[in-house]
């Protein structure tokens, strides 16, 4: 065999595994009712709701565009870090506890779901904004991802483009449509575990190759001394912009529906310690060990075109063809593990907020996860034909949708949870507002991107909530105090 069917044969034995386990669950575990298949009954351990929030944000550009950022940044890449760490620290103290305890009493299931029943829907704009939010950016979001699985196929096992993209959809709708949640948690924990090896793998090799920390300062220093300066050669209002930019970004934490779902699948609000202490370390690995691995590679290989593909020319190049189909297996693990939270975002979307909330309010119980099935089917259908299209920056569409998901929630969910007096007017105000003062931040403003998105859009959000809700609580005054007290 060559060494790139080698490689293939591990990642086919990859997949085999993610199988069998999400066969196990349904013989063993079979979903009942459409909050099991969405949010696994609500008993995920806090080990797994760790690792699933962590790698729903791995996706394929942990080992692509942020070691090609480690790459061509050098250690001031690290400052996202630093940031991150903090951001999923502070979810976890001020956002975890108060919405698993009030999303289980209202029966929010998604994270606009809970919005709407929280605040009161009674046009369901909410849920049809919050739908249509969740299901375009996700879809872009997935399309991305699965081209990044094509690539990065295509180039370490010589697969006909087409063809690998398939391999991959066909693999993730096999677990998601036979486990739901349930399975897609674990696989989670599963793929996290090989994202995780393969972080703290390749560093140590690519050290030993080059002969130790040391070595690496001073050839990088010959290189360019600014890879080693935590400023990156910024000074004054671009150094304080730089470093702000990744606390804005990394502020899309606190609305991410790929991540606070987690935590309205937590078997409980004790667990939440544990999961927060887990969950930082890994964000803290995720997104330093890629940083090394770029000053590394930027030694190894130096005139390489793209630095994207950095990792993969290493991989494929100098490593056994075994143990680089298992280093294949975790950029695609990367990648699987986003996907297939989304596509159940999307499916909560439009069977729990579209079907069931507002067309068929009266479904059976059962029918509803024979519905949720089909979608998760139709989705994944939709994300293959958005990968043969081919989308390219996929870095620039992950950082565009994982941004504006994050501005498009974060507002009215942080003011929901904290403030009695946000109205279900004050709610969609904040959605509407944080998604279209992200992406029209993003495209519109000359100063992005020096200055984030978030630094606009949350603020702005945030003010159109309250505002809003300040008008409106008079003449929703009696409604908004019975849901309050239902709630609380």
């Amino acid at each position: 065999m060559s060494n790139h069917q080698i490689m293939l044969l591990v990642f086919f034995i990859y997949l085999a595994v993610m199988f069998v386990h999400a066969f196990k669950v349904y013989i063993k575990k079979q979903d009942k009712n459409l909050e099991d298949y969405l949010l696994a009954g609500r008993q995920v351990s806090p080990l797994a709701t760790a690792f699933s929030a962590v790698n729903t944000g791995a996706t394929g550009w942990v080992f692509t565009g942020w070691v090609a950022a480690g790459y061509l940044m050098g250690i001031s890449a690290l400052w996202y870090a630093l940031t991150l760490p903090l951001m999923a620290l502070l979810s976890y103290r001020f956002v975890a506890p108060l919405l698993r305890r009030q999303s289980q009493q209202v029966g929010g299931l998604t994270v606009d779901d809970f919005l709407a029943q929280r605040l009161g829907d009674p046009y369901h704009l909410i849920r049809i904004v919050g739908s249509l939010i969740i299901i375009i950016l996700h879809l872009a979001y997935i399309g991305t991802n699965v081209v990044a699985a094509g690539i990065t196929m295509e180039a370490a096992f010589k697969l006909n483009y087409v063809t690998a993209i398939a391999i991959v959809s066909f693999g993730m709708l096999l677990y998601c449509f036979l486990g739901g949640y349930r399975s897609v948690v674990w696989t989670d924990t599963f793929q996290g575990l090989i994202v995780l090896l393969a972080l703290f793998f390749t560093p140590i090799v690519l050290l030993g190759h080059i002969g130790g920390w040391g070595a690496l300062v001073t050839q990088l220093k010959d290189i360019n001394p600014v890879l080693l300066t935590w400023t990156g050669g910024k000074t004054g209002y671009v150094l304080a912009m730089f470093v702000l930019g990744y606390f804005a970004i990394a502020s899309s934490y606190f609305g991410f529906p790929g991540i606070v779902t987690r935590f309205m699948s937590i078997k409980s609000e004790k667990g939440l310690s544990a999961a927060m202490v887990i969950n930082v370390f890994l964000e803290t690995a995720r997104m330093t060990c890629p940083v090394i691995i770029g000053l590394c590679l930027r030694v190894v290989l130096p005139t390489i075109g793209n630095p994207e593909q950095a990792f993969a020319t290493w991989a494929v190049t100098y490593l056994n063809p075994v143990i680089a189909g298992i280093m294949m297996a975790a950029v695609l693990a990367a990648i699987m593990s986003s996907v297939d939270s989304f596509v159940m975002l999307i499916t909560g979307a439009i069977t729990q907020n579209i079907i069931r909330r507002i067309f068929v309010p009266d479904l059976p119980e059962g029918k509803d996860l024979a519905i949720g099935r089909v979608v998760t089917v139709g989705t994944v259908i939709i994300a293959f034909i958005i990968g043969a299209i081919k989308i390219k920056s996929i870095l620039y569409f992950a950082m565009f949708a994982f941004g504006t998901l994050g501005m498009s929630f974060a507002a009215s969910l942080l003011l929901t949870l904290y403030w009695r007096g946000t109205t279900h007017w004050g709610g969609l105000a904040g959605m509407v507002t944080g998604c279209l003062g992200s992406v029209g931040w993003m495209l519109y403003s000359p100063y992005y991107p020096a200055v984030r998105e978030a630094f606009f859009a949350f603020p702005a959000a945030l003010l159109a909530t309250w505002l809003v809700s300040l008008a409106t609580s008079k003449s929703l005054s009696v409604k908004r105090d019975v849901s309050v007290s239902a709630a609380d």
